[in-house]
């Protein structure tokens, strides 16, 4: 579930993974309306805060957008959407089970817990009464900043390594005092796997480097958006 190229330089890419779509915008135009005609049904957007809050996607859509930075769903064709420039999207599945769940995790909302959420709220979704250990989870983290651009400060570092001193290994020492390079994708890998997420794939591509591709509010803070939609077929 990666997107594997952009040498065609297309403007929406859509996934091999059997039985789950989904997309990511490049920073080529492509209007609501464009976008949307390829979706099953209207997008749910979230109302992004960069908090840990998970919302679950309704039957039918209302007019405003939920205050919230993770959203889940067991209803096949129900779009879940999410927008970022620099932060992680990342779409976690079991489709054996019929549950998806789509996360915006930038540093603020992977220390405080988004993507244990998430996965909390997709068991939930399934009923009390089946085990947890029975999901076969997969997820993929999408194109964001990665840690050669993503320099972060003394309270980034320690709001995980206090958390666990292992994250440690995700903060290479910067060019300046009490400054680290972060690699927030290697961190939510490991929180991926230790909520019991079997398979993680990560995305090779940077949102900062990759500046024909993708928006970066680092690179550019007045700068546009990506989208990233899943649902389940």
């Amino acid at each position: 579930m990666t997107i594997d190229t952009f040498n065609a330089l297309p403007v929406v890419r859509g996934s091999a993974w059997p039985g789950l779509e989904y997309f990511t915008t490049t920073r080529h135009s492509l209007n609501a309306d464009e976008l949307t005609q390829q979706f099953p049904s209207p997008p749910f957007y979230l109302q992004q805060v960069h908090g840990t809050h998970v919302a679950v996607a309704p039957a039918s859509l209302k007019a405003q957008k939920p205050t919230a930075d993770a959203a889940i769903s067991t209803q096949s064709g129900r779009v879940l959407a999410i927008v970022t420039a620099d932060c992680m999207p990342v779409v976690i599945a079991d489709l054996q089970r019929g549950v998806l769940g789509v996360a915006h995790a930038g540093w603020r909302g992977l220390a405080g817990g988004v993507l244990e959420n998430t996965i909390a709220a997709m068991r939930r979704a399934i009923n009390n009464a089946s085990n947890p250990s029975q999901l076969q989870l997969r997820a993929w983290i999408g194109p964001s900043i990665r840690q050669p651009s993503y320099e972060v400060g003394g309270d980034v570092y320690h709001a995980f390594v206090n958390q666990q001193p292992d994250f440690a290994r995700y903060f290479q020492a910067g060019q300046k005092a009490d400054k680290w390079q972060a690699d927030l994708a290697g961190i939510a890998k490991t929180i991926l796997q230790q909520q019991g997420v079997e398979t993680v794939e990560i995305s090779p591509y940077c949102t900062y480097e990759n500046d024909h591709y993708f928006y970066s509010y680092r690179r550019a803070p007045q700068t546009g958006r990506m989208v990233t939609a899943a649902w389940l077929l």
